[in-house]
């Protein structure tokens, strides 16, 4: 019995509650793994810093219970478009982030235009009579070892990049070191 209460809190200690999804106690971990062995096996490892675009408007209209609806969405959408090897987390309020092992900056990014394509067609349940709406998402994209080797680089310059997305209009993809991320 100890055990198994053990390993329940211990699983609840990784996970969001509202999204099921991992938290930031989890990422933290997981993406200190997982840059080492990219580091040690020479594998690429890339990192996506999601942002729900103005989603301050969308609860401020609907309604904190319909926000959290439609974070619970958001992240499920983002779980069905990622692989298993992926790891999806909420990094906190509306952020997400989803380490992505042995994928290139290239590639990344097209995973992250698939996620804001399939986050952009995703219908919200506007609920008790509300209309039905629908939400975009910036995506900063970057990847270890070609713009950092830590953590905090790594996490600074996907941030960086996502900053580059909502400065150049929402919607949108950029890569961390890219040209457009200068704009």
């Amino acid at each position: 019995d100890n055990a198994t209460i053990h390993r329940r809190a211990t699983e609840l200690s990784y996970h969001d509650a509202l999204t099921g999804l991992f938290n930031r106690r989890y990422l933290e971990e997981a993406l200190e793994t997982e840059i080492r062995r990219a580091s040690r096996y020479d594998l690429p490892l890339s990192l996506n810093m999601v942002d729900i675009d103005h989603f301050k408007r969308y609860n401020d209209a609907h309604g904190h219970t319909r926000g959290d609806d439609a974070l619970r969405v958001v992240a499920r959408r983002l779980r069905e478009q990622t692989r298993n090897a992926d790891i999806v987390t909420r990094y906190g309020g509306e952020e997400f982030l989803i380490i992505l092992p042995m994928t290139t900056k290239p590639h990344a990014r097209l995973v992250a235009e698939k996620l804001r394509s399939a986050i952009a067609s995703t219908v919200i349940d506007g609920g008790a009579g509300g209309p039905e709406t629908s939400l975009t998402i910036s995506v900063g994209v970057a990847q270890a070892g070609v713009e950092a080797n830590s953590i905090t680089q790594l996490m600074k310059m996907s941030d960086g990049a996502l900053y580059a997305a909502k400065h150049q209009g929402r919607d949108r993809v950029v890569l961390a070191g890219g040209a457009d991320q200068g704009r």
